[in-house]
């Protein structure tokens, strides 16, 4: 509203200027050619005398002079004020530039992380797909499985170990050794899909997003866990790392009461 209404003044304002500069001018007119009327008038004649031109001169340069400096004045005020519009104008379009800018620059950072973010998902599916676990059951059998049906069976061998371990150390558990047989013997099969769980979660983290942003993205993530998956994720935090606890649980990937994975953890304890 300020604007529309500076440039409706504007020009009343130059209309304003006009007519005083006008009426400036003719009152020095007037003053200037007023003795001459004045002599015709009455039928006296012009000094000859130079001393009284000169003071005539001083008369008219009095008139004049400040009139003309009210009138530069007037016109260096208004320059001013032009130049402040145009100024606060051009601050105005450089800071809808600015935003505008600062927007785009938002969305392609946002952009380019779904890419990565989308990319990296893709991987892990991949490294799903890949998966592939061989075990045998209590006849001595082979069993092998692939995809997302190893968890199962992970954690099947997982609770078996353990069970072994409890009847070698009369029923002493030490989570870690356990753990470190469970991982010597099915490391080439499970040990990059932990490495791509943490890395995304830590992009996710890392990322120039805001905190509701990133628990959208992390929970878009955890929606393609499985159960078992989350169970075994659990196990490898407990006993193996440790240091990506906080980051997990920051974004709720698992849930903070670890009785939620008891049932699974310990579902089979005699296998």
């Amino acid at each position: 509203m300020k604007k529309s209404e500076n440039k409706e003044n504007i020009p009343k304002y130059l209309n304003t200027i006009r007519w005083s500069a006008g009426i400036f001018t003719a009152m020095v007119f007037l003053s200037y050619f007023f003795p001459f009327y004045l002599n015709i008038l009455f039928n006296e004649k012009l000094s000859g005398d130079p001393a009284h031109w000169s003071a005539f001169g001083e008369y008219i340069g009095g008139i004049l002079s400040p009139i003309l400096a009210f009138l530069a004045l007037i016109a260096l005020l208004h320059s001013i004020r032009l130049q402040t519009a145009e100024l606060n104008h051009s601050t105005e379009q450089l800071k809808k530039s600015a935003e505008a800018l600062d927007n785009q620059n938002k969305l392609i950072q946002k952009q380019n992380f779904e890419a990565t973010f989308f990319h990296l998902v893709g991987l892990y599916n991949q490294i799903i797909q890949g998966l592939s676990v061989t075990t045998s059951n209590n006849n001595f059998q082979k069993e092998k499985f692939s995809n997302r049906e190893c968890f199962f069976p992970l954690l099947l061998q997982f609770n078996k170990i353990k069970y072994e371990e409890a009847q070698q150390s009369g029923g002493i558990i030490n989570g870690k050794i356990i753990y470190f047989k469970f991982k010597e013997k099915y490391e080439n099969s499970i040990e990059h899909y932990f490495k791509i769980i943490f890395n995304i979660i830590e992009f996710i983290d890392g990322a120039e997003l805001s905190e509701d942003e990133k628990y959208f993205y992390a929970n878009i993530f955890q929606a393609q866990l499985s159960f078992y998956e989350l169970a075994l994720i659990h196990i490898n935090l407990l006993h193996s790392n440790e240091l990506k606890l906080p980051i997990i649980r920051k974004y709720k990937i698992i849930p903070e009461n670890s009785a939620y994975f008891k049932d699974a953890i310990e579902q089979y304890p005699s296998v």
